[in-house]
């Protein structure tokens, strides 16, 4: 039975847990089988994080109306999220609560693993190190297994032949896959490089990617739900200077949208179908703190009355766009024509995720910083709730530009 279809005073089973789970009604501790088996209270608390009514004995079954969710705010927590920290890859199940590392990838330490991508089902997953020349892991089994996949011979036709990854997305099914790349490692500049994949991560083709001869320091990508619609952005902190790049034809051809100068274009954000698309500018504030394009990026308009920007995302239909600036989180309700602020003052941003409204009709967002996730159950609830970040390494960054379920 459904954890809704309980009446407040029957006794609740494994099965009835695990349906309040998937239904976003409490978080998951662990796996919880379905067999039917009435629930004690050791048992409620071992599976989820709930509370029970007080004076309940620990041997002695639970009702529905004697469960709650642990205070840690309002759900729902059935979403995905995925991180890197410098370390390792993470997954969360429940909305950035709690998370756990990826074992199966094949190292662990410091400086390894600052890029990662997942589908929507979190069968595809891609995890990548901006210090490691040509080198991307790919599952295709949910995490259990990572393959080591390259991007083939990258200096041929161009002037280069090294590839550190900086930034990567997927297409809701994982068939198609972007990773930006750079020609130096680490922070450091070097020339802009981008490949796609259309066989799931088996095989990719490598592109050149600068607008100038030049040379970059920091780049993103995002592409929409089908993998048709890619828009990627690079900047130079040397000259103060970014372009812009967009395919309409799942990578097989990219049109440059020219060089914008005094603008630092950190990241950038797209809605499932490509048609809204959100670039967060680090540069000047008088030429525009954020682009927003209504049109698959045919042309964008410059919205500068927020600070400048550096992650962002937003909602799967576009509606709602969110932008991480210094220690503020910014808003839009309406497709990024206006702005304004939450009141929760946060410290410096490490990374944005924000809820879509596939299947759940809420628009969830966690912002993290070093060992904490901070996160708004709603688009009607402007709380911020934080909770602590456990791994087993120290937390410098986490990144994830959406959220899947």
């Amino acid at each position: 039975m459904s954890w809704s279809g309980l009446t407040n005073n029957q006794i609740v089973s494994d099965t009835n847990l695990a349906n309040a789970v998937a239904t976003g009604i409490f978080a998951a501790k662990t796996s919880i089988p379905s067999t039917g088996r009435e629930l004690t209270t050791t048992a409620a608390v071992g599976y989820a994080y709930v509370d029970v009514t007080a004076g309940r004995a620990s041997n002695q079954l639970v009702t529905k109306n004697s469960l709650s969710a642990v205070n840690v705010g309002p759900g729902p927590y059935n979403y995905y999220v995925y991180g890197v920290d410098g370390n390792t890859m993470y997954q969360s199940t429940n909305g950035g609560f709690t998370f756990s590392a990826y074992t199966s990838l094949p190292f662990q330490g410091p400086g390894i693993y600052t890029v990662l991508a997942a589908s929507s089902s979190g069968q595809y997953l891609l995890a990548a190190s901006n210090t490691i020349n040509n080198a991307i892991w790919v599952s295709t089994d949910y995490g259990a297994n990572f393959y080591s996949h390259n991007v083939g011979n990258v200096g041929s036709g161009y002037t280069f032949n090294t590839f550190y990854p900086c930034d990567a997305d997927m297409s809701s099914s994982g068939q198609y896959i972007v990773v930006m790349g750079k020609t130096q490692s680490g922070n450091t500049l070097g020339q802009i490089t981008i490949a796609v994949s259309n066989d799931y991560g088996a095989t990719f083709t490598a592109y050149y990617g600068a607008y100038y001869s030049g040379t970059g320091s920091r780049t993103s990508v995002a592409i929409s739900q089908n993998g048709a619609v890619i828009q990627y952005v690079a900047c130079s902190s040397s000259t103060n200077n970014s372009w812009r790049y967009l395919s309409t034809n799942y990578g097989s051809t990219f049109t440059s949208g020219g060089l914008s100068t005094n603008q630092l274009f950190y990241d950038v954000s797209m809605s499932i179908t490509g048609q809204y698309i959100l670039i967060v500018n680090y540069g000047t504030s008088g030429t525009g703190n954020l682009f927003v394009s209504n049109n698959t990026g045919s042309s964008f308009t410059s919205r500068s009355n927020i600070s400048s920007g550096t992650y962002c995302g937003m909602t799967g239909d576009g509606s709602i766009m969110q932008v991480a600036a210094g220690s503020a989180i910014n808003y839009s309700t309406d497709n990024g024509v206006n702005w304004n602020s939450y009141s929760y003052v946060y410290y410096s941003m490490l990374g944005l995720a924000v809820g879509d409204l596939h299947s759940i009709p809420s628009n969830y967002l966690a912002a993290f910083q070093s060992n904490y996730c901070n996160y708004k159950p709603s688009s009607s609830n402007t709380t911020f709730y934080s909770q602590p970040l456990t791994y087993n390494y120290s937390i410098n960054k986490i990144y994830r530009k959406a959220i899947n379920y």
